[in-house]
């Protein structure tokens, strides 16, 4: 909505018009005394007195006057001063000058078409004295006096409208930048403070309404955070105008269940913070509860399912801060994407200290790369009906010399966020080639050995080159290597990896798509890439005696293997059981620790 500037002028008037009052009070006693020591009439002084008397009592009451009366009354006494001045002391100069100010006054505090009024009415006041004199003073040249009285009524009027135009385009130039400026300063706060998608506060804004609330309630209080975890999918899957529209839904639903202890925000990407107060911890759960449920229902409408990690930490009024509580509730997220724990989680000091040996072990992994902590581990694929070994994995292993042995499911996602994928998954390469020969010895010379590599390895087209190296220099036939992918890869960026892993099929490599059916478009992905091997993930066969719906799973996951010429490997085997039904089922290529657990060379 467009401003009233002139009314933003008035009001800012308004502050210092006492002043303005008692200073035009002054000037009307002084102008009393100066008439009344003069050879005129003393009725003039007295006006001018009264005048004075007038604006002080004015200054004295002027706070229940409206501002455009004030200004109003101010121009009608400076005129009435003029004119009085002009005719008890024949002061023409006086008479101009108070004039002037008058419509000066006009001008700048009053509306157009007011200050228009005034001029009008000031021209008329001037010629109306013009033909006063004439009656009351007798000039040797009448001429003479018209044409002294006529320059300074076309001066006056050639000021006026001078004044006029240069004016109100100053003002109305000055009005127009200060929209404009208003506007930029109102974007940049938009943007500094407030998500541009979905309209919500960004982090900024979030810290600063919740500290507010925090001064101003004194209660304690729970922080979430929500972590869209589908969004990569949504965006890859169905593009990313869809995964917008996904996290406009999600901030509608945020809003429309939105009470007023409550304050929402957008404070990632795909992450969502909302902060509670004066409610219990069952309380918190149970709108937690709504919140999910409407979120289900969304999905539903979306035909495509909403997927969120859910933390939270308590806020103590007497002993927290915002940022205290903000930075466990970032923590305990953390630590839920790393183990991929989906519940809603609490923050706890576990949680602390688990990421703190995270930082340290930030610290050893280099330095162990280096002094040569790591090696691999290889387990066997063991064909059931023979029970020969078919290949071999290898797998990471770190004994390190500050803490001791650390469980690959630790360090690996440590290597990841700390951007050493590609050194670690060039000393897997280089020591896998390096181990071939030594396999070759113990498992037969068409041993074939598997190495995993990460995502953001095998987005990197030098990997090409380095697994050609390596063959070479350590005379290796390229399909005796298979090189594992995870199918979250392929959903976070198929395109990137499409090229590379065509040019390694190539080079002979052979490709093995691991976790086959934890994701959503494995079919997908089977139909454009040329894979050689499917590795059915754990959670299935975990699951393979107890759960109809893993049996049929699998079951239709070697089928289709069939029909794509796929070798099927069933990983994380631990019980005979398991590895009877699996082979019911035409699945003999076995991994897991019911035949062979991931041993030394």
């Amino acid at each position: 909505m467009k401003k009233n500037y002139e009314k933003l002028i008035q009001e800012r008037l308004d502050k210092d018009f006492t002043i303005i009052l008692r200073v035009a009070g002054i000037v009307a006693f002084f102008a009393a005394f100066m008439l009344f020591i003069s050879p005129v009439s003393k009725i003039y002084a007295f006006v001018n007195l009264v005048a004075g008397v007038f604006f002080l009592i004015f200054s004295i009451f002027s706070n229940q006057i409206h501002t455009v009366y004030k200004i109003l009354l101010l121009i009608i006494v400076t005129g009435v001063i003029s004119v009085i001045s002009f005719i008890g002391g024949g002061f023409t100069s006086a008479f101009l000058i108070l004039l002037v100010l008058a419509n000066i006054m006009a001008v700048l505090f009053l509306k157009s078409i007011q200050s228009r009024t005034i001029s009008v009415l000031s021209i008329g006041l001037m010629v109306g004295m013009a033909f006063y004199s004439t009656k009351v003073e007798s000039y040797v040249e009448i001429n003479d006096y018209y044409l002294t009285w006529g320059l300074q009524i076309i001066s006056f009027i050639l000021f006026l409208v001078v004044f006029h135009k240069s004016a109100y385009s100053i003002k109305n130039y000055l009005f127009e930048n200060i929209s404009k400026l208003e506007k930029s300063i109102e974007n940049s706060d938009r943007l500094a403070y407030f998500d541009d998608l979905t309209g919500l506060p960004n982090l900024n804004k979030f810290k600063i309404e919740v500290e507010k609330r925090i001064e101003k309630n004194k209660k304690d209080g729970f922080l979430i955070i929500l972590n869209l975890k589908s969004l990569s999918l949504i965006n890859s899957t169905l593009g990313y105008a869809t995964g917008d529209l996904a996290l406009q839904d999600v901030r509608d639903v945020f809003l429309r269940l939105k009470e007023e202890h409550e304050t929402i925000s957008r404070t990632g990407g795909n992450e969502f913070s909302i902060w509670f107060e004066g409610i219990t911890e069952q309380e918190l759960y149970q709108k937690f509860s709504l919140i999910m449920g409407e979120l289900k229902k969304q999905s539903f409408l979306m035909k495509k399912k909403l997927e969120f990690f859910s933390v939270y930490a308590k806020f103590t009024y007497e002993s927290d801060t915002f940022e205290d509580c903000y930075r466990k509730a970032t923590l305990t997220l953390t630590h839920a994407k790393s183990k991929r724990i989906y519940e809603f989680l609490p923050y706890n000091n576990q949680i602390e200290l688990i990421l703190r040996r995270k930082e340290m072990l930030k610290d050893l992994i280099e330095e162990g790369l280096k002094e040569g902590e790591f090696e691999l581990y290889y387990q066997a694929k063991i064909d059931s009906r023979t029970e020969k070994v078919y290949g071999v994995e290898g797998l990471a292993r770190w004994n390190s010399k500050e803490v001791g042995m650390v469980s690959p499911y630790e360090f690996i996602p440590v290597i990841e966020s700390i951007n050493m994928s590609h050194e670690f998954g060039d000393f897997v390469i280089q020591r896998a080639c390096s181990d071939f020969i030594s396999l070759q010895k113990k498992y037969g010379k068409d041993i074939r050995f598997s190495i995993n590599i990460s995502p953001s390895h095998i987005k990197d087209e030098a990997i090409i080159k380095t697994i050609k190296d390596a063959l070479e220099k350590y005379q290796i036939p390229p399909n005796r290597l298979i090189v594992e992918i995870t199918e979250n890869l392929l959903i976070e960026g198929f395109k990137d990896v499409k090229e590379i892993l065509k040019k390694l099929k190539e080079l002979n490599v052979l490709i093995s798509l691991d976790d086959f059916g934890t994701g959503y478009s494995s079919l997908n992905y089977l139909g454009q890439l040329e894979f050689d091997e499917l590795k059915i993930d754990k959670i299935f066969i975990d699951q393979i005696e107890s759960s109809p719906l893993s049996y049929i799973l699998i079951d239709n996951i070697i089928q289709l293997s069939k029909k794509f010429n796929l070798e099927v490997i069933a990983e994380g085997v631990e019980t005979k059981e398991q590895c009877e039904v699996l082979d019911k089922l035409g699945c003999y290529l076995i991994q897991g620790f019911y035949f062979s657990k991931p041993e030394k060379l």
